[in-house]
């Protein structure tokens, strides 16, 4: 899956384009005669990624649908939309969802500004004024994710060389965008409890289809609740989420696939069947999980250790 690259200048100061956005309605160069922009985007289903790098500029776009979250690494970021105005600079993420905007972007004293945004393009639950998002742990382990699947994309390496994995990805992408969203939403949602049984029919979902690219929503979806609900019965029932549940099925299917020496598989097959999109990643929380690298355990199988 190739990234998309293009770069305005201000000898031609028109961005036709939006990677973050449906509509571009205005870009102006805060130094209109030396200015720069330049975008990489990546394009993973309902989601699209993309890494900004500029010496400063205004747009005034609008979105139809999804929510946006966008991370600057150097200089700062200003969004307004209605009468709400936000502003946030390196080590801060900024939310917004659908309508008219208005971003400045500000280069840092070395003359640049450099972010990475996130976008779901699927219908938004919530609608309200642009945020800083509080979950702070979250942010960080999507926007990480990003710049990793970036760099994959950018390499050519094996993460979206397979279909399955690319699927992973943007199920993974999704509901880390989910989760952070609730978290902006305008006002609080009650979580209604849901029967025990309900419960029980999601963990017999998640481990029936545990090696397709699921999302919460449609886990919630398979057995009638709302996300956001079931988040939260898991939360009190479970002590864990709907996708550390998936995680951990996942790597003991890998695990028991692995230490199986009549199968007839390598680490990068099982990974990719049992959903895990990111090879790297894959490798670290199994070597969490089992004190051991998965190709160890697949060489004791063999009985090669």
């Amino acid at each position: 899956m190739a990234l998309e690259q293009f770069e305005v200048t201000a000898a031609a100061p028109v961005l036709e384009r939006a990677s973050l956005a449906d509509r571009v309605e205005r870009f102006d160069f805060a130094d209109r005669r030396r200015g720069v922009a330049r975008w990489s985007v990546l394009r993973i289903g309902a989601v699209v990624i993309s890494e900004i790098e500029s010496t400063g500029h205004r747009i005034c776009d609008s979105a139809e649908h999804g929510l946006t979250l966008f991370a600057p690494s150097v200089g700062a970021l200003s969004i307004t939309s209605g009468r709400s105005c936000l502003g946030g600079g390196a080590g801060e993420v900024l939310g917004f969802w659908t309508g008219r905007r208005e971003s400045v972007v500000r280069a840092a004293e070395g003359g640049w500004f450099r972010g990475l945004g996130v976008r779901v393009a699927t219908a938004p639950r919530h609608s309200g004024a642009p945020a800083r998002l509080g979950d702070a742990a979250g942010a960080r382990a999507l926007f990480c994710f990003a710049r990793e699947a970036m760099d994959a994309a950018r390499g050519a390496r094996g993460m979206f060389q397979r279909p399955r994995a690319r699927a992973a990805a943007e199920a993974l992408i999704l509901d880390a965008v989910d989760a952070l969203g609730e978290g902006m939403a305008d006002s609080a949602v009650r979580e209604d409890a849901i029967p025990s049984r309900r419960i029980r029919q999601a963990e017999e979902f998640i481990r029936a289809n545990a090696d397709e690219p699921l999302t919460v929503e449609a886990i919630a979806h398979a057995v009638g609740v709302g996300p956001r609900s079931l988040q939260a019965a898991f939360r009190r029932t479970l002590d864990t989420t709907p996708r550390a549940m998936l995680a951990g099925v996942r790597l003991q299917r890998v695990h028991a696939l692995l230490a199986d020496p009549a199968a007839q598989t390598t680490v990068t097959e099982v990974a990719d069947a049992c959903g895990f999109a990111h090879l790297g990643r894959f490798a670290r929380v199994y070597r969490m999980r089992f004190g051991e690298a998965p190709s160890q355990t697949r060489r004791r199988a063999l009985g090669r250790v």
